[in-house]
């Protein structure tokens, strides 16, 4: 049974699930998503008994706005609901808010589309 929880996942197994889901990603960039997520205002994990196997994080002003980041579910839990669990938990804890999200693969977008999120065009500057 999935267990769904509104905290931050701790470090050790949050690596373990960034290294299982992105295996190409450089040290230096799981060093920047772990920072990035213990930075964040608002994260929720989802755990098979102890292990870690879901998490997304919110990025908000919480008047606003808030940006969905970071949507990761372990490969062998996909297509089991959990993805679309994580989002339920943002959405009905940030209702009234405009909620952005990014999508980083097809999977992902296939989801938000789902969801009744709309493509918009956005800006980027590096």
């Amino acid at each position: 049974m999935i267990t769904f929880l509104e905290t931050k996942p701790n470090r050790e197994a949050h690596l373990q699930l960034l290294q299982i889901s992105h295996p190409k990603w450089s040290e230096l960039r799981m060093e920047a998503a772990l920072s990035a997520f213990g930075n964040s205002q608002y994260c929720v994990s989802a755990y098979d008994e102890e292990i870690l196997v879901g998490t997304v994080r919110l990025i908000t002003d919480s008047i606003g706005f808030g940006l969905i980041a970071d949507l990761l579910v372990h490969p062998q839990y996909r297509r089991q609901g959990i993805a679309g669990t994580l989002l339920n938990m943002i959405e009905t804890r940030f209702k009234g808010l405009h909620l952005y999200a990014e999508a980083g693969s097809s999977e992902a977008k296939e989801l938000y589309l789902k969801r009744a999120y709309q493509t918009i065009t956005v800006f980027k500057k590096e």
